[in-house]
């Protein structure tokens, strides 16, 4: 919000645009009236403390949950013999909500890390990916369409050796919590939301923001790892299992049974 501010709502400057005016000081008006923000991640907290709309309401951090019992790993080998992944290679996955997200979502180190890297067994699954331009014939490149299914979210997932996320911008990272819930293990970049989720070098690996050289080091770390059965699973439950999340509700406020 202040580096909006400063840029927008300087008159030294005028370059106010109507609508972002208009919204802007709407949120201001109104929003400044809220008392408690629940965030979902140490990162939203943060933002949120620096928020000229929030800055007077209480912050409260209260992650987002996921239902366990629905979203539990399949087998990895029987997915990937119905996809014809051959069970010898690492397959490392990534998913982009729209194309127009490809920056923020970090593809371009995805891209960076496979046109550099010396393996010659891994394939790289991806959800709204199609036509990638790597500049490598070792990787293997399989794109899904958009899919809602959420079995076939959990098959994405449990057929992946790694899940990729170099969000550069990102509140919380619920396809992280998905992707744990499967027992697969996350790697993502320092000062974002998706840091709350992932334990360094225990459930995934923790890269220093938007460096490529860790983000590497990272995934060559994670690639043959070997993880306890279930491991990312129960840390993950641990900490976001819907009772755990509701308890935490009812911790700061109070309910009416």
């Amino acid at each position: 919000d202040q580096k909006y501010f400063e840029l927008n709502y300087s008159f030294k400057k005028k370059k106010l645009n109507f609508f972002l005016d208009f919204f802007f000081s709407s949120k201001i008006k109104y929003f400044n009236k809220i008392k408690i923000v629940i965030c979902t991640s140490n990162w939203q907290k943060k933002m949120a403390d620096k928020s000229l709309i929030f800055k007077s309401a209480k912050k409260i951090l209260i992650p987002l949950p996921l239902d366990f019992n629905l979203w539990s790993p399949s087998k990895k080998s029987s997915i990937r013999k119905k996809m014809n992944i051959p069970q010898n290679k690492k397959v490392i996955s990534f998913i982009l909500s729209h194309r127009y997200a490809a920056k923020r979502k970090g593809l371009d180190y995805v891209i960076r890390y496979l046109e550099n890297s010396k393996r010659n067994d891994l394939v790289l699954l991806t959800i709204n990916c199609e036509n990638l331009n790597i500049k490598s014939n070792k990787v293997q490149h399989i794109n899904i369409k958009s899919t809602d299914n959420i079995q076939e979210r959990i098959n994405f997932y449990s057929v992946s050796d790694i899940f990729l996320m170099p969000s550069l911008i990102e509140s919380f990272g619920q396809t992280v919590l998905e992707a744990q819930a499967c027992n697969c293990p996350v790697i993502t970049f320092k000062d974002t939301g998706s840091e709350d989720i992932v334990s360094h070098q225990q459930t995934g690996y923790v890269a220093n923001y938007a460096c490529q050289d860790d983000f590497n080091k990272g995934i060559d770390w994670l690639i043959d790892k070997t993880f306890f059965q279930d491991h990312i699973r129960n840390s993950a439950k641990k900490k976001f299992s819907y009772d755990v999340i509701i308890n935490q509700y009812k911790k700061h406020f109070q309910f009416k049974d």
